[in-house]
């Protein structure tokens, strides 16, 4: 079953064929963008300084199918993570927590849609179904998560 704006082309023997001229590219969003900082704590009387420190990575829709399939397009998103800690002050050691995908932003690294093929059916004879499915790849950190990191240089 061709795609979305495919058509038979007589050119390439009445193959299935789509222009995507000017179309966007998989997994290309027209915009990504990173922001980060780190506020550094003075703690006079203690042995260490702590720090704050917060990254934001947004990106703007994205098509993740050369074929244009509206199935496979996710909308804009924003994470956010968020880490608190603290150094010693002759760089021995470094403790921090960090919360990552701090608001809980659901996403996709990847979407695939395609249509499966089966002869099952719960009523005989089982004629053939054809079965839209759409699959997608969670990332890392799809779902908010805490940890603790401990750095020491001997």
């Amino acid at each position: 079953m061709p795609g979305p704006g495919c058509y038979q082309s007589p050119e390439f023997n009445n193959t299935n064929v789509q222009d995507l001229a000017g179309k966007t590219l998989p997994n290309a969003p027209k915009v990504k963008l990173n922001l980060g900082g780190q506020l550094d704590v003075p703690l006079p009387g203690l042995p260490f300084d702590g720090f704050v420190a917060a990254t934001t990575r947004y990106q703007s829709r994205t098509q993740f199918s050369l074929n244009q399939d509206p199935n496979t397009i996710q909308g804009a998103y924003s994470i956010t993570h968020l880490t608190f800690g603290a150094a010693d002050r002759g760089g021995r050691w470094k403790a921090t927590l960090f919360v990552n995908n701090l608001f809980d932003r659901q996403y996709a690294a990847g979407l695939n849609n395609s249509i499966a093929n089966s002869t099952w059916s719960p009523k005989a004879p089982n004629t053939p179904h054809a079965v839209n499915t759409t699959e997608w790849l969670p990332p890392r950190d799809w779902h908010r998560y805490v940890g603790v990191r401990a750095d020491v240089t001997f």
